[in-house]
């Protein structure tokens, strides 16, 4: 077992939108197939990009970034790769985290997990937190979202999407 570490980092969650109704219509090998090679090149995406994978669970990648920047970029070339595969949903959060035996703990994990739930099929969700932290450059591909209250919250956290397709031909209604 390893010494738990705390740092602050930007936490990120990414998702097959739709996988149940997915594995429903083509059937357990065809679905998984398909489902893994989103998660595969979800993961080579992450590493490529200055990332670090945590852990796949099913149809959806954990991964974290030191840099918000290059976590900004990571998520919208996850899109950009996944859009000609299955829809994705993205959510993210920055703030301290403690590192334990290779997995992640903290609010900024919950929270991302949270915001990745709400996200849609083609949607890339973040905090506040993350909008601080961001370039001018990045933070120009920022809009409103929404204004929730995130599990263990008292106060409401202003939610951002980030428009990496302005066209959102690629943005799905699949939950």
């Amino acid at each position: 077992m390893s010494e738990p570490r705390s740092y602050t980092t930007t936490v990120v969650f990414a998702d097959v939108a739709g996988s149940s109704k997915l594995y429903k219509e083509l059937g357990d090998d065809v679905a998984n197939a398909k489902v893994g090679a989103v998660v595969d090149s979800l993961s080579r995406a992450t590493e490529q990009s200055g990332g670090v994978v945590i852990k796949t669970i099913g149809d959806e990648v954990m991964c974290h970034f030191p840099d918000a920047n290059d976590a900004c970029t990571a998520t919208i070339i996850f899109q950009d790769i996944c859009s000609a595969m299955l829809p994705i949903r993205v959510g993210m959060a920055c703030g301290s985290v403690i590192e334990k035996d290779g997995d992640l703990f903290g609010q900024a994990v919950n929270d991302a997990a949270a915001v990745a739930k709400i996200a849609r099929g083609g949607q890339i969700i973040t905090t506040e937190a993350f909008r601080s932290l961001l370039n001018a450059e990045n933070s120009g591909k920022l809009s409103n979202y929404d204004e929730v209250r995130l599990k263990g919250g008292e106060e409401p956290t202003k939610l951002y999407r980030i428009d990496w397709d302005r066209s959102e031909e690629h943005t799905s209604e699949l939950q």
